[in-house]
């Protein structure tokens, strides 16, 4: 057992005993095996299957249950400064939007290319 399963089995027990299902209900409702649901209860590794039928079965974004089994990363923490960088990127058309992430993808990639060249970055001042 590792942490993220340790997450999601513990959502999930939670989540059955507040709604009081079964685990064949919730099996039945997300359209997967009890065996399934028995693995993620008990801290055992699941797929993107499993994750989505558990999703379906309990009503909550697919996105939260594969955060919680380990198969996205977490969510990054949000800032004030991220709140006005998606809120001025929200302000323009699809057009320039597409060509913010464009210029972005390419900053991104020549920083990591300046990293693994010539180690490490300097810390932000």
């Amino acid at each position: 057992m590792n942490e993220k399963s340790d997450n999601l089995a513990h959502w999930v027990n939670s989540q059955a005993e507040d709604k009081n299902l079964s685990f064949r209900e919730i099996a039945k409702r997300g359209g997967i095996s009890v065996a399934s649901v028995s693995d993620a209860a008990s801290g055992q590794s699941v797929g993107f299957k499993v994750c989505k039928g558990l999703a379906k079965a309990f009503g909550v974004p697919e996105e939260k249950i594969l955060r919680l089994a380990g198969l996205l990363p977490p969510q990054p923490e949000e800032t004030p400064t991220s709140r006005e960088l998606l809120y001025m990127f929200m302000q323009l058309d699809d057009q320039d939007q597409e060509r913010i992430l464009s210029i972005t993808r390419t900053f991104l990639e020549e920083k990591k290319e300046r990293v693994i060249i010539g180690g490490e970055e300097p810390a932000a001042a």
